[in-house]
């Protein structure tokens, strides 16, 4: 669920934004990244998880939200980590994350038999480009703790807007997914194959997706956002007899206050 993880950082730094322009009824800044907005905001957020599995029902989940930065070391949501401009509009950041990824097979009857497999930490480094409302970012990510053992790159593509009081950022983007986290997450190794449930092992696959966010002030400290995505399986996970769905969608609402 890695793209949950972009809206939430995506979601995180609008609502920071939008607070931070409130009583501005000048020029915009160019992107939410370079505004000097509160250092620190802390919210919770309700989201709905789509599950892609057979027979697995989709997911709501309250999340403790937060972003920190100072000094270019940061916590926004689920990523920690430091950047720092590397001239001009570019920009580099080194970082730790989660990608909420799992299969708890006690959650299907269609994965019974099989082994859990489970979240994990991953560490990358992101090149970002900022010019006016626009912004492109590549990022290479891998496992560290020793779980899937795979690695994964990101392309991302977003174009943000006032309406009104509200700021809108459409987002499209591209994932490469290596053959060691289609395998663990999708593959079924060949002791858990069973009559409708044949092994299987996947290759390396690319993953379109696609959303918006919005976030806006509601009083000065106080802002709200909401995100909506869809992700479209690349080829590789779509054939995996364990999964029935051609992509899957994610939601998020909330609330954060800025300090």
């Amino acid at each position: 669920m890695s793209i949950l993880r972009t809206f939430l950082l995506t979601s995180l730094m609008l609502s920071t934004f939008a607070v931070a322009n409130l009583a501005d009824d000048g020029e915009r800044p160019a992107h939410p990244a370079a505004v000097e907005a509160p250092s620190t905001s802390f919210g919770l957020g309700i989201a709905f998880i789509g599950r892609p599995y057979a027979e697995m029902d989709d997911d709501l989940q309250a999340m403790p939200l937060g972003q920190w930065e100072r000094g270019g070391f940061f916590l926004r949501g689920p990523e920690l980590g430091w950047g720092t401009s590397v001239g001009g509009p570019f920009s580099v950041d080194f970082f730790v994350t989660s990608t909420f990824e799992e299969l708890d097979p006690d959650e299907s009857p269609v994965l019974s038999g099989m082994e859990k497999r489970k979240m994990t930490a991953e560490g990358g480094l992101r090149l970002s480009y900022r010019r006016g409302m626009f912004t492109a970012s590549v990022s290479f990510q891998t496992d560290l703790l020793g779980e899937h053992e795979g690695q994964r790159a990101e392309l991302e593509l977003a174009r943000g807007f006032m309406l009104g009081s509200w700021m809108v950022e459409p987002t499209v983007g591209f994932t490469w997914v290596g053959e060691d986290i289609v395998d663990y997450y999708y593959g079924v190794r060949a002791d858990e194959a069973r009559d409708g449930r044949p092994a299987y092992l996947g290759d390396s696959t690319v993953n379109f997706w696609a959303g918006v966010t919005v976030a806006r002030p509601v009083t000065e400290r106080w802002s709200f956002f909401a995100a909506a995505s869809y992700q479209s399986f690349g080829d590789e996970i779509k054939d995996s007899p364990i999964i029935d769905e051609n992509g899957t969608s994610h939601a998020v609402v909330g609330l954060l206050y800025n300090f």
